[in-house]
């Protein structure tokens, strides 16, 4: 099964395409430029690196939030033109699940490889849109309890150490962390060789899991915690969670 996976969830974007279930190929998106100018152009360049054409794709999967709106919003705009001109089928995957499924080759090289997996997305504000997931003893995880948006201190209230932390959120706080944890605590470094895959190729390997959960592209919406009140001035596209 050929999909094509997209993450815009921060400035650093990422498209991948699987063929079959074992092969994806993925690509980093790096420029000083808006997502909107470069996003349609990565994905051109995946397709024709994989000598691939759009048509030939059998579905799309999407980070649909949380994370910076904007920046999800126009992940989100890009596959539902594309889905609908194709008349493929859209899995949305959230993009905590995908950042910590990013981050699961690091358990299995640690001695804790059953620590709990907490994800944390920075939203400004001093918060963070976090989650905890747990390793289901087959590479993959069960998410314990909703995704949130909260104060850091708050969300580690709720976590019960040992536990692996990792996105930009778990870096901005990793003093807070330490303090809480020490060394019970595994902060992943955005550098570390088991992160150097991009984000789009957790977000293929959970769509290639759930396609049989695929939606229409007119269904597919973002997921945000603010009211849009507080949102930059574009009307927002989708529905307001929490």
């Amino acid at each position: 099964m050929r999909l094509l996976a997209v993450d815009t969830t921060t400035s650093l974007m990422s498209v991948a395409l699987t063929d079959g279930a074992e092969r994806i190929v993925s690509r980093r998106i790096l420029s000083e430029r808006t997502h909107t100018e470069v996003l349609l152009g990565g994905i051109d360049r995946l397709l024709r690196e994989c000598r691939r054409s759009i048509d030939e794709v059998d579905g799309f999967a999407v980070t649909i939030g949380p994370g910076a709106f904007l920046a999800i919003r126009v992940g989100i705009a890009t596959v539902k033109g594309l889905a609908m001109g194709t008349g493929k089928p859209v899995v949305p995957v959230s993009s905590l699940e995908a950042l910590a499924m990013q981050g699961s080759a690091i358990l299995s090289s640690n001695p804790f490889n059953g620590m709990t997996v907490c994800p944390m997305i920075d939203a400004r504000r001093q918060e963070v849109y976090a989650a905890r997931y747990r390793p289901d003893g087959h590479g993959g995880l069960t998410r314990m309890g909703d995704e949130a948006l909260m104060t850091p201190e708050l969300f580690l209230d709720s976590v019960a150490g040992p536990a692996l932390f990792l996105g930009d959120g778990a870096q901005l706080h990793r003093a807070v962390i330490a303090e809480r944890f020490g060394t019970a605590a595994l902060v992943a470094p955005a550098d570390s060789d088991e992160l150097a895959e991009p984000i789009a190729t957790a977000v293929a390997r959970i769509a290639l899991e759930r396609f049989g959960d695929a939606v229409e592209p007119a269904r597919l919406l973002p997921v945000y915690f603010r009211p849009a009140a507080v949102l930059p001035i574009d009307r927002p596209v989708g529905r307001s969670q929490g």
